[in-house]
This record gives structure tokens, sequence and C-alpha cells, in this order.
């Protein structure tokens, strides 16, 4: 009898400790979630906060454990207020399948989705080191009127006109070809997932290359030169370089996004 109240009496202490855990765990959870917005602040999304080695680490960290990058980034960035610059602790799983705020995961899988390449192709070694560039997203520029530099710039050190071959960094299709006043000879390709690639002040263009072509990324797309700030054909207006930019279309609007990051990110650097 004595055995049969102790057994019992372990079954419950037994019971009561699961139950208590899992109420532990789930009210973690909760809590977890509760404190993640619920709304996205575009202004501190569109900054692109977040270093470029931090983007690597957490790449890499979802590739070991078979987790969506998108999914994992707009927890990782809501949890840390859209701003990160190096990795406190370690990296750990998520123990929640989804998220509250799935618009956020969209727009970070809209642009990391297709990305696999750096704009500039290294053809010889010392290439590496001819190219440089600074974060200059919403940079002050007068020409045209007073703006926002929507973008960054990708310098020829060496100031050379067509010496650079311009890829595409992603997977995708000419969604525009041509001259702009601001951008001269420029390309723009949609990639599959949604995101609007902009490569501006081109000397030239692939051969061939036409709206509504296929593109892979890697693929050429023309030479970086500095074409640009007046009628068709004018050039050497400033100093060579490529101007990148990256948008997405959401809520019927064009958000532009820092690509100094992603940059990084795939920075042979």
């Amino acid at each position: 009898m004595r055995k049969n109240l102790i057994r019992l009496f372990v079954l419950i202490f037994m019971l009561a400790f699961l139950i208590d855990c899992a109420l532990i765990s789930f009210f973690y959870r909760e809590v977890h979630i509760q404190k993640m917005p619920l709304q996205v602040d575009y202004e501190k999304f569109s900054k692109m906060d977040i270093s470029g080695e931090v983007l690597k680490s957490l790449k890499k960290f979802c590739d070991k454990n078979d987790i969506d990058f998108s999914t994992y980034l707009s927890i990782y960035m809501a949890e840390h207020d859209y701003s990160v610059q190096r990795i406190d602790g370690l990296l750990r799983e998520y123990n929640y399948k989804s998220i509250p705020n799935a618009q956020l995961k969209h727009l970070y899988y809209m642009i990391f989705a297709d990305i696999e390449c750096f704009p500039i192709r290294l053809d010889k070694k010392e290439d590496i080191n001819r190219y440089s560039y600074v974060d200059s997203f919403l940079a002050e520029r007068t020409y045209g009127g007073d703006r926002k530099h929507m973008g960054i710039d990708i310098m020829d050190d060496n100031n050379e006109s067509g010496y650079f071959k311009i890829v595409s960094m992603t997977d995708g299709i000419v969604e525009n070809i041509g001259w702009l006043e601001l951008g001269g000879y420029r390309v723009g390709i949609r990639s599959i997932s949604g995101a609007y690639f902009y490569y501006a002040h081109l000397s030239e263009y692939a051969a061939d290359l036409k709206e509504g072509d296929n593109v892979q990324a890697g693929q050429l797309l023309g030479y970086m030169g500095s074409t640009g700030y007046g009628e068709e054909g004018t050039d050497d207006q400033f100093d060579v370089h490529l101007h990148i930019g990256i948008c997405i279309i959401e809520d019927g609007e064009e958000k532009w996004v820092n690509p100094f990051s992603i940059l990084k990110m795939v920075d042979s650097k």
C-alpha cells in the first residue's frame, strides 16, 4: 500500500512538473511574440542597418540549420529594432513556426531571395583593390534640384570608363533599359521574387541586351561608365562609377532600400 502511494506521489509530481514546463514555454513564446511589432517601420527598414558580416553570419547559420533566411531575418531585425552591427552571444533557432509580421518577412524575401553575386565582375586578381564604396544612401544631391541619393556608388579608383564589367546580382527580367537624364545609360532588372535592381551610369550595354530579356545572376549587363546628367550621350560629368539601387513596390509605392550592407554581404573583399 505504501509503495503504491509513493508511486502515485511520484506520478503526480512528474505530471505537475511537465505541465509547469509547458506553461512556462507557452508563456515565453507568447511574451516573445507580443513584443515584436505588428507594423513595419519602413523608415528603419529601408536603412538596412545591419552589417554585411552579420548578414553573412545569419545566412550561414540558416543554411546550416535548414532555416528560411527571410523568416529568420525578419524575426532577428524586429527583435533588435532594425539595427544590428554585431552579433551578441550565440545565434539560436526560434521556438515557433510562424511570426506575427508576415509582411516584414515578405519584404526581406523580395530583396534577398535571388541575390547571388556582387555587381562587378573581377577578371583579374588585382581588380579586388581597384574599386571602393561607402554608405552614401540618402546623401544630399543637387543636380536637377535638391534630392536624396537612393543607392550606393561603387567607384573605379582608376577612373577608367569601360573597364569594369557590370553583371546582374540576380536572376530576373530586363524591365527597363535606355537613357535617363539622372542615370545615363541604365538597366533595371526585376528579380524573380519582385525586387527591382537598378544599374546606372553605364558606358555601354552588353550586346543584344533588350527589354523583356531573361537574365541570370552573373550575366553581363554592360560596362561601368560616367554617363548621365544631361541629354542622351552626356559623359564625364562625374567620376566613373556604378550606381546600384534596390527598390520594392509595397502598398502601391516605390520603397528604395540601402544596398550598402547587401553589397558587403556578397563582396569578395
